[in-house]
């Protein structure tokens, strides 16, 4: 066959059967299995630390290394495979059209001093004031949208890797902020 006729085969394809085409390739298998993978590859392991609890492919927590000295991490629960509290969460929901990274405080076994930093954290950001949950979402950076879903794999991590790397340069100039709320809050117990 040559390009034309491909071409044209396609394009009538492609205009009879759009939506069946377009949610078999939102819902190929291992579309959630390859995001996750792209992402544990952009990510410095230098930097960071992954959290043992998760689920691989769906929530993927990292820690950056440097905060394992904040002395609010220590009140964390062995949940996340050390006592670590703050930490960064890849929601990846290809089903949903979703890929998000949040600034997360997560389980403690200090109740009370995961509330006190909650609340320090929430009011630094102007937010409302946190509920009681088991991971409370400080900051949500939004990686992908739902029409990025619609683009080949390779046009998708590449969004990927370029928002990674604005996120990233962003973290670093909210990093100084949280330490100095978590370090004030450790200090207040």
């Amino acid at each position: 066959m040559k390009n034309n006729e491909i071409n044209e085969l396609a394009a009538e394809l492609w205009s009879e059967h759009e939506k069946a085409l377009s949610a078999l390739f939102l819902h190929r298998p291992g579309l959630r299995g390859e995001i996750a993978n792209n992402l544990r590859e952009l990510i410095d392991w230098d930097k960071y630390v992954p959290a043992s609890e998760q689920n691989r492919e769906r929530n993927i927590v990292i820690f950056p290394k440097t905060w394992n000295k904040i002395p609010v991490q220590q009140s964390g629960n062995e949940t996340w495979g050390g006592p670590r509290v703050l930490g960064f969460q890849f929601e990846n929901l290809p089903e949903k059209k979703q890929l998000d990274l949040m600034l997360i405080i997560g389980p403690s076994s200090d109740s009370k001093t995961r509330e006190e930093l909650a609340k320090k954290v929430f009011k630094h950001f102007r937010m409302t004031k946190p509920e009681k949950r088991a991971r409370y979402k400080i900051k949500t950076w939004l990686i992908l949208t739902k029409e990025d879903f619609e683009k080949s794999e390779s046009e998708l991590f590449k969004k990927i890797k370029s928002k990674w790397n604005v996120i990233e340069k962003e973290i670093k100039k909210d990093v100084p902020k949280i330490l100095k709320i978590t370090t004030v809050s450790a200090e207040s117990n």
